[in-house]
């Protein structure tokens, strides 16, 4: 049994606490009445499933130990369980809880300063670490870490690196972590290889280029089958080594698809509104992996409602939440047969894609929904 308490005057802890209760239906929570009124308001059936009771049921700190945490609304016993190494140490969510009290209802995340000491980890601050500045009841330290982390103590490694290369195994972070949630990498390949070498690893979400910029843009802008003026579209650049070794010979598909723009380099022609506008103008958008497994691409197609044309080689199976064939994606093998399958989409079955697409990401990836995936990911 794990009891879980929260701050009564703070709101904001709510949906930490409703997001536990969702995931372990036997927690008994030792509450005030206006946290279990708001439980049962927001979420009837809950009540159903756990036994709620209230305010200082538990008074003796023995009663703490390695699967109890008790913690009263008024904070009596919190130094007795912060001094108790093993309890914190040993159980992930009771040591995220703990945080989230000492913090006073936020959590930590760790993203490293740039540029960075070490250049290998100079990274722009866009995609998953702009998307950590939209979260609700998050506190940012800008520190020295290679590497994004969350918790006070760095207790779970973020993942936000296409490939595995920038997780050294000797780094003192890396060993102290417990847990590791990966954005771009597949199950059967990058986190199996973790869980290899002993790991606790999953999936978790994944994020498009510019997710502040994605927010703002999708408010009040979702476009019917209709009113969408070009059929299908791609828009990439090719900016390493690796797109260019699954994009140069996919130019050629330019001809099986009504708005095709692929350049190399680092400059882009469309500002990211620009671009944005152009895919919510399309009904269906082409996508390839990027640098990693997945592409910033898909999650984008995914906000728009712009229905997905997947080939073979993107992952989709990866994330907490995988995507569905003819729900969230239609598979294109060869480019000889884009035309013949979209032709075959009636207007009703687009719609109903559509709107599916748009429904995961705002589960999936919108930031008002994002950190619960990330608890479900270490459960």
């Amino acid at each position: 049994m794990i009891v879980y308490s929260t701050i009564t005057h703070k709101i904001n802890g709510y949906s930490f606490l409703l997001s536990l209760i969702q995931l372990q239906p036997i927690v008994h929570i030792n509450c005030d009445q206006d946290i279990y009124n708001y439980i049962i308001n927001i979420k009837p059936n809950i009540c159903n499933l756990l036994n709620i009771t209230f305010n200082n049921i538990h008074e003796k700190y023995e009663e703490v130990n390695s699967n109890t945490l008790y913690i009263n609304n008024n904070f009596k016993h919190i130094q007795h369980i912060l001094e108790n190494k093993e309890l914190y140490n040993n159980n992930l969510l009771i040591s995220l809880c703990i945080d989230f009290i000492v913090n006073n209802g936020h959590f930590i995340i760790n993203i490293p300063i740039q540029p960075h000491p070490n250049n290998i980890y100079n990274h722009k601050d866009d995609s998953f670490r702009e998307l950590c500045y939209l979260l609700k009841n998050i506190k940012i330290n800008k520190t020295n870490c290679n590497l994004v982390f969350f918790g006070n103590n760095k207790q779970i490694l973020l993942y936000d690196i296409p490939k595995l290369d920038k997780i050294d195994l000797n780094h003192n972070d890396i060993k102290n972590t417990k847990y590791i949630l990966i954005g771009n990498g597949s199950k059967e390949d990058e986190i199996q290889k973790l869980k290899q070498v002993g790991f606790k690893a999953n999936p978790f979400i994944f994020w498009s280029r510019r997710p502040q910029i994605l927010e703002k843009f999708i408010i009040n802008k979702s476009k019917s089958y209709n009113e969408r003026t070009i059929n299908s579209i791609f828009i990439g650049n090719i900016e390493n080594w690796v797109q260019a070794k699954h994009r140069e010979d996919k130019k050629e598909w330019k001809d099986c698809i009504d708005f095709f723009h692929c350049i190399n380099g680092f400059t882009h022609t469309f500002t990211q509104e620009e671009y944005l506008q152009k895919m919510a103008d399309s009904k269906f958008g082409l996508s390839f992996e990027g640098y990693g497994k997945k592409c910033n691409r898909d999650i984008e197609l995914m906000a728009l409602g712009t229905v997905m044309l997947r080939v073979p080689t993107l992952n989709v199976d990866s994330y907490y939440e995988p995507l569905i064939e003819g729900i969230h994606y239609i598979n294109i093998t060869k480019k000889e047969e884009i035309k013949e399958i979209i032709g075959t989409i009636t207007e009703e079955k687009w719609t109903y894609m559509s709107n599916e697409c748009k429904k995961w990401y705002y589960r999936n990836c919108h930031s008002d929904n994002t950190m619960d995936i990330w608890f479900k990911s270490i459960i």
